[in-house]
């Protein structure tokens, strides 16, 4: 049984959307499948343009341009959830389980400039590439 409506904002990959969600009386049990998980604001569509102007260097203000600029909103809350995803995929990266078995392991290096401190900074990150014995390849790790 509903019991009345709340309003909900909803940044999607078209743009902002106001959608109204029926409150229920009977626990929390009911929830509307075109809503992200509990109390996010995003869908995945704009985690990854988030995540796509950070990896190429966007610094906060430009990608908060960026984003008003499409007729997105822009919080920092939404750009910590996607630097707290790119460590989580970092983690679980470094802590994987590697085969004890490879056809050939490549170790090359990638140069780059990159931001420290203000300031940007040319690097070489190397890599290390494995392909296994079914002829797929695989970071090792960098």
């Amino acid at each position: 049984m509903a019991n009345g409506f709340y309003n909900r904002r909803l940044n999607i990959k078209y743009g902002e959307l106001d959608i109204k969600v029926p409150r229920v009386r009977f626990g929390n049990t009911f929830r509307l499948s075109l809503l992200p998980p509990r109390w996010k604001r995003v869908d995945k569509e704009y985690e990854e343009l988030l995540l796509a102007m950070l990896s190429n260097g966007f610094t906060k203000s430009k990608i908060a341009r960026t984003v008003r600029k499409l007729g997105l909103s822009f919080s920092e809350d939404s750009l910590e959830m996607v630097d707290e995803l790119i460590y989580e995929k970092l983690d679980y990266f470094k802590t994987r389980l590697l085969k004890s078995e490879w056809f050939s392991v490549f170790i090359d290096a990638y140069h780059c400039e990159i931001r420290e401190e203000g300031k940007m900074v040319k690097v070489s990150i190397f890599v290390a590439v494995g392909i296994d014995l079914d002829g797929y390849k695989h970071i090792l790790g960098y």
